[in-house]
């Protein structure tokens, strides 16, 4: 006894279990009636070729043929998948690409900016400091002559003493002289002949001619030296002017010290934008993805081309034919 289950599982056992043949089948071959026996030719396509792969025990390549035929709409539809993948992959890889050279350009804008202020900022400092250099030897120029005029100022003092002090011997020894003219010594009350007024005031007189000599040697280098006080001064007025320019230059030189150290800092942080490296990460990654999109597209259309293969040869023209005959 056969267990009560479904009416078609029933079938398919007495089929496949019992009769080992299809109903169509069995009703041709083995139980012929007016009703239910049709000729071989009345029957459709689809039921002459049961019967005849029943016969022949071919269904299997029916089965087969089948199964290649779901395997090609599978593969049809991974195919128009991956399509619609890989234009999308395309289209984000060149809306990625557009971007990043987009960025690039502007970053290598900057760049270019800041290098050229860079440059610039170095051009300055390097003029500023071959300036400052050539200030620096002027200045020792300077303290050098400073040095001179003060030995100069120094001598023109000593020199003006030199004139006071040989005028006041003048003025002296004309004193000496005026008394030595008069006929009484002015120190005993004596009466002075004229030969011994000739001897007392001879030297007095020599004394006198030596000391208005050695004064006008004296002017002739107060002259030379009259305006050295002058000179001093414009000396000073240079150094101070130097002075004051060696400073600022070496304040703008510290202050082009940090512009630079900072335009370097802040071109190597923009060589370095991780914005830049994220896009182009996200770039290898999509190209990467559509790489292997097309790797799995050739992978099946070659398993296509042998499904198609195997359609052909499951065909009723194909091997069938072969073992038919």
């Amino acid at each position: 006894m056969l267990e009560q289950t479904n009416v078609n599982d029933q079938q398919e056992f007495l089929e496949r279990m019992i009769l080992k043949t299809n109903l169509k089948t069995f009703l041709q071959t083995s139980i012929l009636s007016v009703e239910n026996y049709k000729p071989f030719m009345s029957l459709s396509k689809y039921e002459r070729r049961n019967f005849v792969e029943e016969i022949l025990d071919i269904k299997v390549f029916s089965f087969m043929n089948q199964i290649v035929k779901t395997k090609l709409g599978k593969n049809r539809e991974e195919l128009r998948i991956i399509d619609v993948q890989l234009k999308s992959a395309f289209a984000t890889a060149k809306l990625q690409k557009s971007h990043i050279e987009q960025i690039e350009s502007i970053k290598n804008s900057n760049v270019d900016s800041l290098k050229l202020k860079l440059q610039t900022a170095e051009d300055n400092r390097t003029m500023l400091t071959g300036n400052t250099e050539s200030l620096d030897v002027e200045l020792t120029t300077y303290n050098k002559s400073l040095v001179e005029l003060n030995n100069r100022a120094k001598q023109y003092l000593t020199l003006l003493q030199t004139v006071e002090r040989l005028e006041k011997q003048i003025t002296e020894t004309t004193e000496k002289l005026n008394d030595i003219s008069e006929s009484v010594c002015p120190t005993c009350c004596t009466e002075i002949h004229e030969h011994k007024k000739a001897d007392l005031s001879q030297p007095l007189l020599e004394i006198i001619n030596v000391a208005k000599n050695k004064i006008l040697i004296c002017k002739t280098k107060l002259e030379e030296l009259s305006n050295t006080h002058d000179q001093i001064a414009e000396c000073n007025a240079n150094i101070q002017k130097i002075n004051t320019t060696i400073s600022t230059n070496n304040s703008t030189v510290s202050l082009l010290d940090i512009q630079i150290s900072d335009l370097r800092a802040e071109i190597n942080t923009i060589s370095q934008s991780e914005e830049l490296m994220d896009l182009k990460y996200e770039l290898k990654k999509t190209a990467e993805n559509a790489l292997n999109l097309k790797q799995k597209q050739a992978d099946l259309n070659t398993e296509q081309d042998y499904n198609n293969a195997m359609i052909e040869l499951f065909k009723d023209s194909g091997i069938k034919t072969k073992i038919s005959r």
